[in-house]
């Protein structure tokens, strides 16, 4: 019988390089049931690598999941989640999320998975998730505020998540409006907030984040960062950073629901990385060049064309342009 895959993706992430037979001694399995699980754990998207005569391993930042790390992790027990569900594979964590009931109100439901299969991100993009590739979670909350009063809801969860990546030494992360991470201009991750009206006027919230922890290779063509390659060997371990992360998460929903975005203002601008430069904007009028100027105090991007006309924007592409 080959041994359970968590237990023996356990053991290959713990940096060492184990042998075939040392595995199937300590599982009490035949080599043989060694090597097809781990050609499931490669078929299943796993990097695991194999050493000629010494054995197999997992490459540096390629770590399982494990439960009792994330709840241990600084600040997660004391943002107090609801629930958390950990997930092997999922179509989407915020799908996942959306097709349970609303959390009580004042609390929040979180969902993480090891591998997502049709996460969602901003103008219908897709958000695919690798097994051990990337941090990726959804929070759910039901609000008493207006859909207008949320729509800066996604920047304070930026700002919140920024500020905790800071506080374990990852610097030079930064915000690009509305909802991306970057790191030396690559993109790191992004959020999703989606909104849905429930009984007596409550929003029901769902705020989706992935963001790149070991090597993430391509993104659609995009220029990507992980964090791994920010870190390195200082970096906390994926399941202590996950919970790290979900407790900034959590608390920054909590901190929006007493103040709202007010309470976020002033900190966006540490992390703003438009502001000042020449972008070129893309709405439903087309395409447009100018300076960003900022964000208004309810979250829009302000903007100044080419021809000095200002404007505030609530929903755009945005990209950075040389200036000529």
């Amino acid at each position: 019988m080959s041994p359970a895959a968590p237990s023996l993706l356990a053991r290959l992430a713990d940096g060492a390089v184990h042998s075939g037979e040392t595995l199937a001694a300590e599982f009490g399995v035949s080599r043989a049931a060694i090597g097809k699980q781990i050609a499931r754990l490669r078929a299943q998207g796993w990097p695991v690598e194999a050493r000629r005569g010494a054995g197999y391993h997992l490459p540096p930042g390629w770590q399982p999941l494990e439960r009792a790390a994330i709840e241990t992790a600084p600040g997660y027990a004391a943002a107090a989640p609801e629930s958390l569900a950990l997930l092997d594979a999922v179509d989407s964590t915020s799908l996942y999320l959306e097709r349970g009931p609303a959390p009580p109100s004042g609390r929040t439901r979180l969902c993480i998975a090891e591998h997502q299969q049709a996460g969602r991100g901003r103008q219908g993009r897709s958000w695919y998730s690798a097994p051990g590739a990337s941090i990726t979670f959804s929070a759910v909350r039901t609000f008493d505020r207006s859909p207008a009063e949320l729509g800066a809801l996604g920047l304070a969860v930026g700002v919140a998540l920024c500020e905790c990546l800071a506080s374990l030494g990852l610097a030079g992360i930064g915000l690009k409006w509305p909802n991306d991470l970057l790191h030396g201009g690559r993109k790191l991750g992004g959020i999703l907030v989606e909104l849905r009206g429930e009984a007596a006027g409550a929003t029901r919230v769902t705020v989706g984040v992935g963001i790149n922890y070991g090597d993430p290779g391509t993104d659609t063509g995009t220029a990507t960062a992980g964090l791994w390659s920010i870190g390195g060997d200082a970096l906390p371990g994926r399941s202590r950073l996950a919970g790290t992360l979900m407790g900034a998460v959590t608390g920054a929903l909590d901190e929006f629901a007493l103040r709202g975005f007010g309470a976020f203002r002033t900190r966006w601008d540490s992390f703003d990385l438009l502001a000042g430069r020449a972008v070129r904007v893309w709405t439903g009028e087309g395409a447009v060049d100018g300076t960003a100027r900022g964000i208004a105090d309810n979250g829009a991007l302000l903007f100044e064309d080419d021809h000095g006309r200002r404007q505030s924007l609530h929903s755009a592409e945005v990209t950075i342009r040389a200036r000529v």
